[in-house]
C-alpha cells in the first residue's frame, strides 16, 4: 500500500521543477508543489481508510501518522545519500524562511489520519 505513495513525490518535484516553476515562479511552485501533495496524500488516506479509520483510537492515528512521518524521512533521506546528496542540499528544503514548503507536507502527513478521521465524522 505505501508503495503506491512513493511515485507521486517524485512526479510532483519533476513537475514542480519542470513546469509549476516555469509559470509561477520559485515561491508559487513551491505553493503548488505543497498543496498538490497535501491533497494526493489526505485523498490516499481517505480512499485506503475510510471505512475503518473511524473505529482508529487517538494512540494508533498518531501511531499511523508517526510511522507514516518516518517512512517518509527514511525514504527521503536514503535516497538522496545512495544519489550522493550533500546534508546541507538535503536539509535546504527544510527552510521555509526561504520559501521551502517541505516541512508542511511532512505536518500533513502525519496529521492526516486524523483529519480525513474528523471529515469522515
Amino acid at each position: 500500500m505505501w508503495l503506491v505513495f512513493i511515485p507521486v513525490p517524485i512526479i510532483n518535484g519533476g513537475l514542480r521543477e519542470g513546469w509549476y516553476k516555469a509559470r509561477a515562479g520559485e515561491f508559487g511552485s513551491n505553493i503548488i508543489g505543497f498543496v498538490v501533495l497535501s491533497a494526493f496524500f489526505l485523498l490516499y488516506t481517505y480512499l485506503f481508510f475510510k471505512n475503518q479509520i473511524g473505529e482508529f483510537s487517538t494512540g494508533r492515528l498518531f501511531l499511523m501518522g508517526g510511522i507514516w512521518l518516518g517512512l517518509t524521512l527514511v525514504f527521503e533521506f536514503g535516497m538522496g545519500i545512495v544519489t550522493g546528496r550533500s546534508w546541507s542540499y538535503m536539509l535546504a528544503d527544510y527552510n521555509i524562511l526561504k520559501g521551502r514548503l517541505w516541512p508542511l507536507v511532512l505536518i500533513v502527513i502525519f496529521f492526516a489520519p486524523h483529519i480525513i478521521k474528523r471529515v469522515i465524522k
